[in-house]
């Protein structure tokens, strides 16, 4: 069975020490600056072509609801089409980095589309007849896009984490969003409509799932290392047991590729925060509300970003305004 790899989405944190507009240059060109709605939390974006065809785009200037970010800041999307031509991950990235002088900090979400046919029916004979490897939330949904032949897509794990499988039928999906660079690049290499409907599985990643990839992008380019990837991040969704004999059935045959081994990268030491750091997000919290002062405010969010309080910061709010309603006004 013959299976084809690539990236869908692509979306990275970049850093610079450039004061400099962007603008036109070295094949890149930039459409004039638009506020859209702060999507992304960013208040700028421009959308970007190069050598005349579609690259993506770039958000700037972070919004208030981002204080505690770098106000220098960036983040790129791929265009979903460039992602799909030659040399964009070898030659374009690297031609937009060095052209506008940012490097990357991060991968901020990072979606690896694996295609071929007959994947989701193996994936529902294996659920009816077998026991699923590691148990995960499953969820089926009609939607606009996603279209598998039966009016579903199916979700694999909780869309609130930072890794997601989807799976669904490709070749419908084309039949709504008709991207037809997609049925080029199927064709390219091999893989025939003519022979059946192409499925895809999407393993969709956020930040937290790729601690380090930013350092070295050309990987994205191997195929080789994205099909390990993929079978290290998602194997465990993918992989049923049979209850009888405790023979382990697959739904990819990760044998069709040349798997590498995945480095995981250390993480630094986790210190549990001290009362002392949560006191003084209290603290500055009623300051800002009782004086109107922003300076408080986004002190306490970046206090609270670098600690890993975010969460406990914004959820603690409304028990100190029940407690003091004093300040709740």
């Amino acid at each position: 069975m013959k299976y084809l790899l690539n990236i869908d989405l692509l979306e990275m944190v970049l850093k610079t020490s450039s004061a400099e507009p962007l603008c036109d240059k070295e094949g890149f060109r930039f459409s004039n600056a638009y506020k859209p709605g702060e999507w992304n939390g960013f208040q700028k974006c421009n959308q970007i072509t190069y050598q005349n065809q579609s690259f993506g785009w770039v958000y700037s200037s972070p919004s208030s609801r981002l204080r505690y970010v770098d106000r220098n800041a960036h983040v790129l999307r791929l265009a979903n089409e460039s992602l799909y031509r030659q040399t964009i991950i070898e030659d374009g990235i690297p031609a937009f980095l060095k052209a506008f002088n940012f490097t990357p900090t991060a991968i901020k979400e990072l979606h690896i589309a694996l295609d071929g046919p007959g994947i989701i029916d193996r994936h529902s004979t294996l659920s009816k007849n077998t026991k699923r490897f590691r148990r995960q939330r499953k969820v089926s949904e009609t939607n606009q896009t996603h279209v598998h032949s039966d009016g579903l897509s199916t979700t694999l794990g909780s869309r609130k984490s930072d890794k997601v499988i989807a799976a669904y039928c490709k070749t419908k999906e084309l039949e709504v969003s008709h991207k037809e660079y997609i049925r080029d690049y199927w064709r390219n290499n091999g893989l025939k409509e003519e022979d059946g409907p192409i499925d895809r599985l999407e393993l969709r990643l956020k930040a937290s799932e790729m601690v380090g990839l930013a350092k070295d992008i050309s990987r994205l380019n191997d195929t080789s290392f994205l099909a390990s990837l993929f079978k290290e991040k998602a194997d465990s969704y993918l992989t049923f047991i049979d209850i009888k004999n405790k023979k382990r059935h697959q739904v990819i045959d990760w044998q069709q590729f040349e798997l590498i081994e995945i480095k995981k990268e250390k993480k630094v030491q986790y210190h549990k925060p001290t009362q002392r750091i949560k006191t003084t997000l209290k603290t500055l919290f009623f300051v800002a509300i009782q004086d109107s002062q922003d300076q408080a405010s986004e002190l306490a969010m970046f206090i609270a970003a670098k600690h890993g309080l975010l969460d406990w910061y914004n959820h603690r709010q409304n028990r100190w305004l029940k407690d003091n309603p004093f300040f709740a006004g």
